[in-house]
């Protein structure tokens, strides 16, 4: 007599090898979104800072003077006339009280007289270097830096 087909146990054992394929399967893909998900949030928060960064640096090599430089606030005025402030508020860093990026975690300044002096927390008029550092948090609280260091005029002090 010759056998044709498959049993039950034989179906319930494929059935059970696929479900356990289908898954590993599963959370590979389930892993592999959540990481494009994350490079994706990460990358909006990278090119949010450059943006960000690319305004302060558009501003800071047209700086006339600097009334106030604080650790975490400066006002100054441009070669133009025109007077801003930057500042964070809460996880927002503010341009004149306009958002300029969000998730800000810290933001610092810091004021040098040379390369080689030791950064303070305050503007005086010996400073020659600003030094701008900002922590974006991005996905899942990852952090991303950004730092720049801008050379004033020699013109620049304080009123």
């Amino acid at each position: 007599m010759t056998r044709r087909g498959f049993t039950l146990i034989e179906m319930v054992a494929a059935l059970v090898i696929l479900g356990f394929l289908a898954a590993v399967a599963g959370m590979g893909l389930v892993q592999l979104t959540q990481g494009y998900v994350s490079t994706r949030q990460n990358a909006r928060v990278v090119e949010k800072g450059q943006a960000a960064m690319a305004r302060l640096a558009k501003d800071f090599a047209l700086i006339e003077r600097v009334s106030t430089g604080l650790a975490n606030r400066i006002t100054y005025t441009l070669t133009s006339g025109a007077s801003h402030t930057v500042e964070q508020s809460g996880a927002n860093l503010l341009y004149d009280g306009v958002v300029l990026t969000d998730a800000v975690s810290s933001f610092t300044l810091g004021y040098q007289s040379s390369l080689s002096a030791a950064a303070a927390s305050s503007y005086s008029s010996a400073t020659n270097l600003i030094n701008v550092r900002y922590v974006l948090l991005a996905g899942q609280d990852m952090p991303q830096s950004f730092d720049q260091r801008f050379y004033l005029r020699k013109r620049n002090r304080l009123d």
